[in-house]
């Protein structure tokens, strides 16, 4: 019922080979796998104020919005090893929703990002209003381009431009039927 936040530290071993997750095969192995090695729960002020201590010193933040069939340490990871591969000096930051994780959630999922839209659209605001120089760089992946549009969609509707004037935003296959699309960019 709630946004919860939180840090986290992943470990990218020496031998990573770009694209690939390299998964712990037994307990975790900062040497030979992606590892979790430090996470806190945050509440939103401490959240903010990370990201804007962080943010001083890099430029750019980069906002992953997950796609459909991921769940939590997927979705992580993911942003891990997108980061790494990319050599991205920014902060990145993953917005989870909560997906079902599995093939037989579609509409579950479709739900949930649906639910999750206010979320993205205060995060992607907080965002903004924090930073006074650098990108706002938000990925969508799949069902994430779809709730990441729709947030954009909704600010433009509640007039926060200069909110998506702060934004990139990069959809990877998004799991948007194109007559929607059309509608959303026309509002947007």
């Amino acid at each position: 019922g709630q946004v919860n936040y939180a840090e986290f530290q992943i470990s990218v071993p020496p031998g990573h080979k770009a694209g690939q997750i390299e998964w712990p095969r037994s307990a975790p192995d900062p040497a030979t796998s992606f590892a979790t090695v430090q996470q806190r729960a945050l509440d939103r002020v401490t959240f903010v104020r990370s990201v804007a201590q962080r943010s001083r010193a890099k430029a750019d933040v980069g906002v992953f919005v997950h796609g459909f069939n991921y769940n939590f340490q997927e979705s992580l990871f993911r942003l891990a090893q997108m980061a790494a591969d990319a050599d991205i000096d920014g902060v990145p930051i993953l917005f989870a929703w909560p997906s079902e994780a599995k093939v037989t959630g579609y509409i579950a999922d479709k739900d949930s990002v649906t639910y999750s839209r206010d979320a993205l659209a205060d995060l992607l605001t907080t965002l903004a209003q924090q930073r006074s120089s650098g990108k706002i760089t938000v990925f969508a992946h799949s069902m994430g381009g779809w709730l990441t549009m729709e947030a954009v969609r909704q600010l433009r509707l509640t007039g926060r431009g200069s909110v998506l004037a702060r934004l990139d935003v990069i959809l990877a296959a998004p799991d948007i039927d194109v007559d929607v699309f059309r509608a959303q960019m026309n509002v947007i």
